[in-house]
């Protein structure tokens, strides 16, 4: 086995900020923020999600009576199709 030093060294200044900056870049809010998928309205990270204005074909399929809804602003509005 080979010969490990245990404590290891402390970390200099470039290693020290390597992890902050790290950190930081992980907790920024486009990291884990969540939106609606436009096909199956589940939430995913924003990271995964193309833009919906990118497509340019038709979203004609993604309207089905009884299957697709309006989206709710309260719990007052009713949960119905169209």
């Amino acid at each position: 086995m080979a010969d490990i030093k245990f404590p290891p060294k402390p970390l200099g200044r470039a290693g020290i900020h390597r992890i902050i900056s790290n950190h930081c870049r992980t907790m920024r809010p486009g990291s884990f923020v969540e939106s609606g998928c436009a096909v199956c309205g589940c939430l995913v990270k924003r990271t995964m999600l193309t833009p919906i204005t990118s497509f340019h074909g038709s979203l004609a399929l993604l309207i089905r009576p009884g299957v697709t809804r309006k989206e709710r602003f309260s719990d007052n509005d009713p949960a119905s199709a169209s």
